[in-house]
């Protein structure tokens, strides 16, 4: 195994230590450095600060990048070294945001955040993601970041910390210090060339001559491609300004100088970003001992977040689960059937689950997005909340096994019939033979299927087929198995079943399960919109992915792009089918297909985005609102700029794929978008529905996850409108999921209680945030759930009141498998 020794200097014989020169944001977002200060004189100007400051943006103007297809969506970007004091005592006034250095003054101030939030209601300090915290964290864990203590002869006594590189994501590496490298002076083409050339050369950071030598090097032999829909785009790669390429690297804290007594000029040496940098991508997605519990090395969310989300929070990170040693055992043979390792997107997955003892229970962290949603970030090992793989891999633990047989056998046979395309039950029982028999042929055969777009995909989760096809056989053998499996349900269409909901359009809560007696769908109503404007022979599994696509903000231009969708697809909206290849859409057909498809979200939904998007016009800064809970929904759009510097105007600006490459290894990042420092106001319209409908999925999320807690359920999963406990739990989601739809959506009337003390009506909080950030001249808009007498605006659905409909889980299937 590869190691990195990355020198990180921390004087030993120093008692005191001089806090460095401070970036401040004042309240009209100017930034301003600030002399050296002392803690104490700190907490002074953050309490002059705090005065007045009501509506202060929270996340300030912080640097940040594009995630490009590496970072979940929930990393929000890397702003950088961020400290977020939130005075949180008339809920949210004075929230400010401060950006120190890693050292001295900023860690004490850190400190002292964590030493005096004890307000009930007080939001933590947040580090998102990086900087000071992975300082702190490697002071406070030496022993798991592999420190040790070596003499220096020219220095004081260092701190020396090994990472290996093989369990590093280096396209998640290059794409941080491309970003970091961006957002201190180089253009993004060249930031990322440097990135690449760093990453090549970081097996050598413990000396630093080589290192140097080698990042040169790296710096010559790079190689850029761009790519548009596979076709290679001619373009010149301007010559490196050596002094500019240094400049960044020492600002963004990978390089720093040292003044030599023998020489007349400074002497670069590494810097602690990068060491930073590895310790927080290794170490914060290893899964904890459950014995040991949860370091916490993330912030709970880059955002202003409630006592609800803390809570739900915490009960996902009660969840024990370990690994499953024959799932692990059948993926290496699939993986080595299939090309090995090293070509596995997911390899530091069966590394992670590799390195776990099943005898032993493991717990997750989990974070939130900006959006509140949430996310396990122990992702180097099993994860519920992710690939087939990744799932079957996981194994909950201390699952009761005294069960009811007869109970327990529909809930993995309603599992199973969720993963596979064919009805006929003959065929049904042959796959359950085939998983049983030959796990890893059978395997291997649907993974061919589901990646080959000219076949049906028969079973689409193959991996937990198997793990599901053992316990089932093992269940009618008369056998008690142990049940690691986590069985659940899935909300129906919920993105427009909670835009109806709030909009109040009767007949599309309806089709998105709100009825006790069958009615059309939703994806029955886009394709009867679609014939209607002429696009003949859609199936629902044609509409499907369109229909959720353009429902969160896919514009028509997805619909000209031969390559992004099936060939019946493109034939049926383009009329040219066969082998004709290469020629581009017709832009008028993928207007009115985009229209029809639109046309079946309803009147009243159109109406309210409509009226969300027309802010674009009329905004001079970002949109948060609050939801129910108290939690702030705060986005952080920027402007974003292509690989070759060009602005992103429009979703017609093209957007190459990069490839970078060198002698050591190649990266790819597909239609590349760098965010500036600039607030994008029109972002913020233009994505503010599907914003609040994602915000109001994981509002409903919290309040499941805490009723389910709260009626004592041992194992939750949840991603995002999909939910699962142990198969002994079933009669506790469906009473969780009644519980949660009643607080929000059942009561009459906009009541306030201890969970929800904003009241119900997401609509008009969303409007009171986005009306306080109006240009002047510009009039309020206001949309709401209610009446003005109090009532809600849609208190039935086609006769039956929508508290009896919530109750009815079962004979409606707003929730089901």
């Amino acid at each position: 195994m590869t190691t990195i020794n990355t020198t990180i200097t921390n004087t030993t014989t120093t008692t005191t230590e001089e806090a460095p020169m401070m970036t401040v944001t004042d309240a009209n977002g100017n930034v301003t450095t600030e002399e050296t200060y002392t803690t104490e004189q700190m907490l002074e100007m953050m309490d002059e600060m705090f005065k007045g400051q009501y509506g202060e943006d929270p996340m300030g103007d912080a640097p940040e990048i594009e995630d490009n297809h590496v970072y979940e969506e929930n990393d929000g970007g890397t702003d950088l070294f961020e400290v977020i004091y939130m005075n949180n005592g008339h809920k949210g006034e004075g929230e400010v945001l401060m950006r120190c250095g890693l050292k001295g003054a900023a860690e004490d101030l850190m400190h002292h955040c964590w030493d005096t939030m004890h307000e009930e209601n007080a939001a933590d300090v947040i580090m998102q993601p990086f900087g000071t915290q992975a300082k702190r964290l490697a002071k406070q864990k030496e022993e798991e970041l592999s420190t040790t203590i070596t003499e220096d002869t020219t220095m004081d006594t260092n701190t020396t910390t090994q990472l290996a590189v093989s369990e590093l994501n280096k396209s998640a590496l290059v794409s941080t210090i491309g970003a970091e490298l961006f957002q201190n002076g180089l253009i993004p083409m060249n930031a990322m060339r440097v990135a690449t050339a760093w990453v090549g050369a970081s097996d050598h950071v413990e000396d630093i001559e080589m290192f140097l030598e080698v990042l040169n090097d790296g710096l010559e032999i790079t190689e850029v491609e761009l790519r548009v829909d596979n076709k290679p785009v001619e373009h010149e790669l301007t010559e490196l300004d050596m002094g500019s390429v240094y400049d960044a690297l020492e600002a963004a804290g990978y390089l720093t100088s040292t003044d030599s007594p023998c020489l007349t000029h400074s002497v670069p040496v590494m810097g602690t970003r990068y060491a930073e940098l590895c310790a927080l991508r290794t170490e914060a997605y290893k899964p904890a001992l459950a014995e040991e519990g949860i370091t916490r090395r993330f912030g709970y969310a880059p955002t202003k977040y409630s006592n609800l989300f803390k809570e739900a929070v915490h009960a996902l990170e009660s969840s024990e689960y370990t690994v499953d040693d024959y799932m692990l055992s059948i993926a290496k043979e699939v993986v080595a059937n299939m090309g090995g390792m090293d070509k596995d997107k997911e390899g530091y997955v069966l590394r992670g689950s590799e390195l776990m003892d099943s005898d032993k229970a493991y717990v997750s962290e989990f974070k939130g997005d900006r959006r509140l949603r949430m996310y396990q970030a122990s992702c180097h090992g099993p994860n519920g909340q992710a690939s087939d793989r990744s799932r079957a891999l996981m194994d909950l633990a201390g699952v009761p096994t005294d069960y009811d047989v007869a109970a327990v056998t529909p809930v993995i046979k309603h599992e199973m019939a969720d993963m596979v395309s064919v009805k006929d039950s003959a065929v049904r029982a042959q796959l359950v033979k085939d998983a049983v028999n030959d796990p890893v042929a059978f395997i291997i055969k649907h993974l061919t299927i589901k990646e080959d777009e000219s076949q049906e995909t028969i079973v689409s989760k193959p991996y937990s087929f198997v793990k599901s096809a053992r316990i089932l056989v093992a269940l009618h053998k008369g056998q008690r198995p142990y049940i690691g499996l986590a069985a659940g349900l899935d909300a129906k269409c919920s993105g427009p079943q909670l835009g109806a909901l709030m909009c109040g359009d009767q007949q599309i809560a309806a089709a998105c399960g709100f009825s006790l007696t069958e009615v059309h769908d939703a994806y029955h109503r886009a394709i009867v919109e679609c014939e209607k404007a002429g696009f003949m022979g859609l199936t629902r599994s044609e509409i499907k992915k369109p229909f959720m696509g353009i429902f969160y903000g896919q514009s028509f231009g997805a619909f000209m792009d031969q390559g992004e969708m099936t060939d019946t697809l493109w034939t049926i909206i383009h009329g040219k089918g066969g082998d004709w290849m290469g020629a581009a859409g017709d832009e008028d057909n993928a207007k009115r297909f985009h229209k029809a498809v639109s046309a079946s979200f309803g009147m009243a939904m159109t109406a309210v985005r409509m009226r969300i998007k027309a802010y674009g016009e009329k905004i001079n800064g970002k949109i948060t609102h609050y939801m129910p809970d108290g939690s702030l929904v705060a986005m952080n759009y920027k402007q974003k700029v292509n690989i070759m510097g060009e602005a992103i105007v429009s979703n017609q600006t093209v957007c190459p794929d990069v490839v970078l490459s060198n002698n050591a290894e190649s990266y790819k990042f597909i239609n590349f978008k760098a965010n500036t420092k600039h607030v994008h106001c029109g972002d913020f319209a233009r994505n503010g529905f599907v914003n609040l409908i994602q915000a109001t999925d994981a509002m409903l999320a919290r309040l499941i996850i805490v009723h389910l807690k709260r009626m004592g359920a041992k194992h939750i999963i949840c991603v995002h409108d999909c939910f699962r406990v142990n198969v002994t739990e079933m009669h506790l989601l469906e009473a969780a999921i009644k519980k949660a739809y009643s607080d929000l959506f059942g009561n009459p009337k906009n009541s306030r209680t201890e969970d929800l003390p904003m009241g119900t009506d997401m609509l008009a909080l969303y409007f009171e945030g986005a009306n306080k950030v109006l240009m002047d001249g510009e009039k309020p808009t206001m949309v709401t759930q209610f009446l003005k007498s109090g009532s809600r605006r849609m208190p039935k659905i086609n006769g039956e009141s929508v508290s009896s409909l919530i109750h009815k889980l079962g004979q409606t299937y707003y929730f089901a498998k």
